[in-house]
């Protein structure tokens, strides 16, 4: 492979937001790139309440969309796209300042139905969330259930992290995370996610449909990047947390259904060992807390 012209190379950013107060410092990011974005592409149905300097953020586009969901706005910068290579991007995040052209890189190896993930570097835990019952959720409903099978979706519903350091920089997986780079001609248009509201297991549904279209899925550990966010949300009364997990069963059924699961039996399996994990994250751990305390 010959040597790459990146001043030839353009990148369209799409960025799902309803204006979370990251977003700027994610464009900032994304414009002190070696490799800045031809065009960022916010999609927001708050198109009002978004402002940017136009003389400063002159490659920022501002798309209004219908719907709310962070997966439809996304289809909706899609479709916006002008350019060869698509980075569907979190405004939640900032990039490393070679991130982008090592991904342009990495897509240049790699065959035509190909996407790049990048490496998440480190989580920065701002406003990092205490309500105990938010802890137990997230840590039983958390996908690190295989340590053994690194970014596999398995049948039995078991999902385990691609994001774990490896002796190569680029390596396939099952799956990625929603920070993604497709050639534009292996977009996906159509909404994948069947469910409203806030999208949970977006990026794991997205990913076994991208592998449906014969799309092989890869991640870039020297293209990096660093979550602004919290990972932990908030579930302050018993209703909100009895939502949030029977939405979580029944997107992970779904999972489940699309990835080729046909046994009752195994899904029932897996839901024997999450409700083990919960047992365990609730009572286990906080008795073992309380006698170290004591």
């Amino acid at each position: 492979m010959g040597n790459i012209d990146f001043s030839q190379e353009k990148v369209s950013v799409v960025v799902a937001t309803i204006g979370e107060p990251t977003l700027l410092d994610t464009i900032i990011s994304l414009n002190s790139s070696t490799l800045i974005p031809a065009e960022i592409l916010v999609c927001t149905p708050l198109k009002d309440l978004i402002k940017f300097d136009e003389a400063l953020f002159h490659n920022v586009q501002i798309i209004e969309c219908v719907h709310w969901g962070q997966v439809l706005q996304r289809i909706e910068g899609f479709k916006c796209a002008k350019y060869k290579y698509v980075l569907q991007i979190d405004s939640d995040i900032n990039v490393h300042a070679s991130c982008l052209q090592n991904l342009v890189l990495a897509m240049n190896q790699l065959p035509k139905k190909s996407c790049v993930s990048p490496f998440p570097e480190k989580i920065h835990r701002a406003n990092r969330g205490s309500n105990f019952i938010s802890k137990i959720f997230d840590k039983s409903l958390a996908c690190k259930w295989s340590t053994n099978s690194v970014g596999q979706i398995k049948r039995t519903c078991r999902i385990s992290s691609p994001y774990i350091k490896r002796s190569e920089n680029l390596f396939q997986t099952e799956w990625v995370n929603g920070i993604v780079m497709h050639r534009k001609e292996n977009l996906i248009l159509d909404c994948y996610y069947p469910y409203k509201g806030k999208a949970y297991y977006e990026d794991v549904i997205h990913s076994i449909f991208l592998r449906r279209g014969g799309v092989s899925l890869w991640v870039c550990q020297n293209a990096g990047i660093m979550h602004l966010g919290d990972s932990l949300s908030e579930y302050s009364t018993l209703r909100e947390c009895s939502e949030y997990f029977i939405k979580i069963l029944s997107i992970r059924r779904y999972i489940f259904k699309i990835h080729g699961g046909s046994s009752l039996l195994i899904f029932l399996i897996w839901m024997f060992e999450f409700f083990y994990a919960l047992g365990k994250t609730l009572f286990f751990s906080n008795y073992l807390r309380l006698i170290k305390k004591g």
